[in-house]
């Protein structure tokens, strides 16, 4: 697949999951589209997992914030 390196005006060029399983939410991606997982601490101590491929962010998913 290639590399996009600019988007349109108005393309989504990132996204960014949250959800209440987050462990299963990275099996599902992990398995279709091979991703890996960059985790980082946020500053409230939740874990952001930024997804990864070849090494390039490429979306992220965090625990869903309850109110």
């Amino acid at each position: 697949m290639p590399e996009k390196t600019s988007y349109d005006q108005g393309w989504i060029s990132w996204v960014d999951l949250s959800t209440s399983n987050v462990d299963g939410a990275k099996a599902f991606y992990t398995g279709l589209f091979g991703w890996e997982y960059d985790e980082q601490v946020t500053p409230t101590g939740t874990v952001y997992s930024m997804a990864q491929i070849r090494g390039k962010n490429v979306a992220a998913i965090a625990p869903q914030r309850t109110l």
